[in-house]
């Protein structure tokens, strides 16, 4: 083999037959291996503006909620699960956990009338219909 051919102190080492870079370099079989591409991972829609400040403006907005019966508020936070389109128009919401039905109509006016405009998500590298969960505290 060419390696065996050169010096050891040389900086001249083999791959194949051809020098690299003023150096040639020997492929050791037992640490090549095909691993594959990775998968590509999903990238879930986000508000545009980012979601720190969507959560800021949602704790703000529904800070100054007014229940229907003021001497029975409640304090907590309403889960929504958001579907976010392709095009990154919102598609659907539903409530996952809630308070009660007008806190729970309230934090669904917040995100869905209110809310921001969205990035799609991605999932296997192209954009796509996916659902995405939001806290609004009361």
């Amino acid at each position: 083999s060419p390696a065996a051919a050169a010096p050891r102190d040389s900086s001249t080492l083999a791959l194949g037959a051809k020098p690299v870079a003023g150096r040639s370099f020997v492929a050791a079989p037992a640490m090549v291996r095909d691993v594959g591409m990775p998968a590509a991972r999903k990238i879930a829609p986000m508000p545009v503006g980012g979601m720190s400040s969507f959560r800021e403006k949602l704790r703000r907005e529904a800070a100054e909620f007014v229940p229907e019966a003021p001497e029975r508020s409640l304090s907590g936070t309403v889960q929504l699960r958001l579907t976010i389109g392709a095009n990154g128009k919102l598609e659907g919401s539903s409530v996952l956990r809630g308070l009660r039905a007008d806190y729970d109509a309230e934090a669904q006016r917040l995100v869905c009338e209110e809310g921001p405009a969205w990035v799609p998500g991605i999932s296997g590298g192209r954009r796509a219909t996916l659902q995405v969960d939001v806290a609004v505290p009361f």
